[in-house]
């Protein structure tokens, strides 16, 4: 089911959260945004990257995001191919297990905790 607007919910641009990613092989790592307002291509919600060309993840080319309790934190490029997945592994954020070449680390900075993540996730799907 595509997202829109109107099912999801909500009109704003205010973010789920702004975390940071980083290479837990190397001093590598950068900001993302995820935001609640659904993205044109229905895959998801839409997702900002800046710094993210050191890690080689490809995140830099990601514009959409989603959360599943099966699968956890996909996130996805233009046309809604998995360029990174993350899961419950730490109190305090995710660990990626996509691609298995990565070991990164995705932790909230500052005012935004990992139970936000995953409790807007579930009230934004939800409405869907």
């Amino acid at each position: 089911m595509a997202l829109t607007a109107a099912n999801a919910g909500t009109n704003s641009t205010k973010p789920v959260g702004v975390w940071r990613v980083s290479d837990a092989l190397s001093s590598a790592a950068c900001v993302v945004e995820l935001r609640k307002d659904p993205t044109d291509n229905g895959h998801g919600y839409e997702f900002a990257a800046w710094g993210c060309e050191p890690l080689r993840a490809g995140l830099q080319a990601a514009t959409t995001w989603r959360w599943s309790h099966d699968s956890g934190l996909l996130i996805m490029n233009e046309g809604g191919s998995t360029i990174a997945q993350f899961d419950l592994a730490e109190l305090d954020g995710l660990a990626s297990v996509f691609p298995a070449s990565h070991f990164l680390v995705m932790r909230p900075e500052t005012g935004t905790e990992l139970a936000d993540l995953i409790e807007k996730a579930i009230t934004i799907t939800a409405q869907r």
